[in-house]
């Protein structure tokens, strides 16, 4: 069934609905689609005989044979004009069931030409259109109304199945297509923290006075103060009272190093 749909599930869709207008159509005109069945048959028929000829005069081999195989597509023919032309004189239950009797008939009667047995399954086969054919001729069964049913209901079950494979295309369409990602929230920057600004120093230069030498030695060696270990008390004093004082009011030692 793959060969016969498409890839693309909207034409597939757009098969079914087609497919499912024509059987209510055909349903609602019954009488209209009736005078076109007997049309119908006689091709199908007639098309089928003579696609099956070439290979049927192939497998029998005898003279006599081929011509019961070869008498049976021209009869076919010839009923199906007598039917498309003068439909009060062959009925198409008639032609139908003539054409069943006489397939399974000519089957049968070129095997017995070949003097050959054919296969059980294609005797039953073959005997199944021979009864089926002799019901059909004799019985006045109304082949038209029969097959107009017959071919809603094909076209409504050939719509359900363009209808399904359409719906499972879709489905699959659906599932292939990547999700999407979160959008990622949006980041704030982190809040730059303002760095504490230093304390007025509490040195005085009493205190520092205070200390000893070796102590001041000590915070101008912490502080970076060049030249501290050649300078008197006073002197380093005077340096680590400076540094402080421009260490608290937030400016770069000018002279700390000199």
């Amino acid at each position: 069934m793959k060969k016969y749909v498409t890839k693309n599930p909207i034409i597939n869709a757009a098969i079914a609905v087609v497919l499912i207008a024509l059987g209510v159509l055909a349903l609602i005109f019954s009488d209209e689609v009736a005078s076109g069945i007997r049309w119908m048959v006689a091709i199908v028929l007639v098309g089928y005989t003579f696609v099956r000829l070439r290979g049927e005069l192939r497998a029998f081999k005898t003279d006599a044979a081929k011509a019961i195989i070869f008498g049976d597509a021209v009869l076919t023919l010839v009923f199906a004009v007598a039917l498309v032309i003068e439909s009060g004189w062959m009925p198409l239950h008639v032609f139908l069931g003539l054409v069943l009797y006489l397939k399974g008939l000519s089957y049968l009667g070129a095997y017995v030409a070949m003097r050959r047995s054919p296969k059980p399954t294609s005797f039953v086969f073959k005997m199944v259109l021979i009864t089926a054919g002799a019901y059909v001729w004799f019985s006045g069964w109304a082949v038209e109304q029969t097959l107009l049913y017959v071919i809603a209901a094909l076209l409504l079950l050939y719509a359900l199945v363009f209808l399904g494979v359409a719906i499972s295309q879709w489905q699959a369409q659906k599932a292939a297509k990547p999700k999407q990602a979160p959008k990622p929230e949006p980041t704030t920057k982190p809040e730059k923290k303002e760095e504490p600004k230093p304390t007025p120093s509490t040195y005085t230069k009493a205190s520092l006075m205070k200390k000893s030498v070796d102590e001041l030695r000590q915070m101008s060696k912490s502080r970076k103060i060049t030249g501290y270990s050649n300078m008197r008390k006073e002197q380093l004093v005077e340096k680590l009272w400076l540094f402080e004082q421009e260490a608290a009011a937030d400016l770069a030692p000018s002279d700390r190093r000199k």
